[in-house]
């Protein structure tokens, strides 16, 4: 019973994480906007862009994310998705360019979308 309850204790921890990650990268564009402007050459409806490509993209994944949540075990594709955030956030981390920031946010609202 006890490794249940530790196990348990895993997935809930994990799951916080990915929410509080998510509502992080939710926010970060509005947060970071003028100094992204700065560095990527930016004008307001780039920004903008960047700032909705989240929720787009977010939105654009529920149905798929949802069918593979119920077809394979959501550890599997939790793991995939949460890989995918953080490979996002890296890659507009260190993007140099607005398609390479704009495929960083994609990325990023797709692999959220389950938490």
């Amino acid at each position: 019973m006890e490794m249940n309850a530790t196990r348990s204790w895993i997935i809930f921890s994990v799951l916080s994480l990915g929410s509080v990650f998510s509502f992080f990268l939710r926010l970060s564009t509005g947060v970071l906007g003028p100094s992204l402007m700065v560095d990527l050459q930016l004008n307001a409806e780039q920004l903008g862009i960047l700032a909705g490509a989240f929720f787009y993209a977010f939105a654009a994944a529920q149905i798929p994310i949802g069918l593979a949540l119920d077809t394979f075990s959501p550890k599997y594709v939790l793991m995939a998705t949460l890989t995918l955030a953080i490979a996002g956030s890296v890659l507009f981390a260190f993007a140099t360019t607005f398609e390479y920031a704009l495929w960083g946010r994609i990325s990023s609202g797709w692999g959220c979308l389950p938490c």
